[in-house]
């Protein structure tokens, strides 16, 4: 240290450090979390419109096919109808 004055500098080095960090993390934090509202934004854009609903009629042993909108119906799930014809859901 020069003269004895180092100790005043390094409280400045040290705030300037910790100020510079903090700033780099946020600016790191603001890129990721854009880059992840992209993503899943792009994610919702590919969402299928249109849901084929597939039903069987056991008693006749005859399967339909019905374009329906997808927010009407959650993948996976079975939908019966009063006539006992099983529907499925495929979302191409």
């Amino acid at each position: 240290f020069i003269n004895g004055y180092g100790h005043d500098f390094q409280f400045w080095e040290t705030s300037a450090s910790i100020t510079t960090l903090v700033l780099l993390g946020n600016l790191l934090e603001q890129r990721s979390v854009y880059q992840t509202n992209a993503a899943i934004r792009g994610l919702i854009a590919m969402q299928p419109e249109k849901a084929n609903l597939i039903s069987f009629d056991q008693t006749l042993g005859k399967e339909t096919i019905i374009s329906v909108p997808a927010k009407m119906l959650k993948p996976n799930k079975f939908y019966w109808s009063i006539a006992a014809i099983k529907f499925r859901l495929m979302v191409w």
